[in-house]
């Protein structure tokens, strides 16, 4: 573990992009298109135990570095949720562009990479662990009218496993609002469950359930509140 105790930013080309997920999307191109034309618009049921929040995982030290990087950290206004274009945004028979916010790029830091497989792993509840690969890793960033849309991660691969998110910020104020929802019935959009933001806490989720980072309320944009998250989107070899 002694390479998470040193600053994480050691290890960052800021200018890196994650080639790897674009290359595994060409490779296996005309299986994943036939594989996303289900996956977006299939109908799901979940209950609330379908995802799992785990707090004080990460040991403080650790999960202190990581938010001072966050804090610290180059990010780019640029991130869209989905790269394979089948994921639409429909409300009121208007289809809707995804609005972009911010994220740091983190495939090639080792740090990460260590930290998810000798810490966040271990500790959680998923099948088939040994079979598990990242498939990205990254940082988001949202600001007051920076709001997501619900939706479905995507993947490289259709041999698709859960996503980790984990809360970075370190004094996160309840009147911020921001809170991470779920819907759990496809088929009843007002059946949600919501998780508040808390640091280090770690959420772990199938990919299929429609979820979004719930808008940052007026009191945020007064205090500059910017939200911070660590993304880890999972498949299996």
């Amino acid at each position: 573990m002694n390479i998470l105790l040193n600053d994480p930013s050691i290890y960052q080309d800021w200018k890196k992009t994650n080639e790897y997920y674009n290359k595994r999307i060409e490779s296996n191109k005309d299986e994943l298109e036939k594989f996303w034309d289900s996956y977006y618009v299939n109908t799901n049921n979940f209950s609330k135990d379908s995802i799992k929040v785990y707090d004080d995982l990460i040991p403080n030290v650790i999960i202190d570095k990581v938010s001072e990087f966050a804090s610290n950290g180059l990010w780019k206004y640029n991130h869209e949720i989905s790269t394979n274009n089948r994921q639409k945004y429909i409300y009121d028979n208007h289809v809707y562009d995804e609005i972009k916010k911010f994220s740091v790029e983190l495939y090639d830091n080792l740090y990460f990479h260590n930290l998810f497989h000798t810490v966040i792993l271990p500790g959680i509840s998923i099948e088939n662990k040994e079979n598990i690969l990242i498939d990205r890793v990254f940082m988001s960033g949202r600001l007051h009218g920076l709001s997501d849309f619900y939706h479905k991660d995507d993947r490289s691969s259709s041999k698709y496993g859960h996503s980790v998110y984990i809360f970075l910020n370190q004094n996160w104020k309840s009147y911020y609002d921001g809170s991470f929802s779920c819907i759990l019935n496809d088929n009843d959009v007002t059946d949600t469950y919501h998780i508040e933001n808390k640091h280090g806490r770690i959420m772990v989720f199938p990919p299929n359930i429609n979820h979004k980072f719930c808008e940052i309320s007026g009191y945020g944009l007064l205090e500059n509140a910017f939200c911070q998250v660590l993304e880890y989107h999972l498949i299996y070899v």
